[in-house]
């Protein structure tokens, strides 16, 4: 299932979108001197990676995919 993100830093008065999402995760790094980032993983297999002060909105086509997700785990 596909579907977009909006997102903007604070102080930005536009939202930009990213659309054709079919994953995203959070990425810490090893060593503790970087920021952690937000991923993206789009359709056509290309990776987003964006810091974790961004804002981000999710549409309602995530909540629905994690939903199912989970109703079919407690399946097995």
């Amino acid at each position: 299932m596909q579907y977009t993100v909006s997102y903007k830093m604070p102080g930005w008065w536009f939202w930009r979108r990213l659309r054709g999402v079919v994953g995203d995760d959070v990425l810490y790094a090893a060593s503790g001197h970087t920021a952690p980032m937000r991923v993206f993983t789009l359709a056509d297999k290309r990776r987003v990676e964006l810091p974790c002060t961004m804002m981000i909105r999710y549409d309602a086509r995530r909540h629905r995919a994690i939903e199912d997700d989970i109703r079919r785990r407690a399946g097995k």
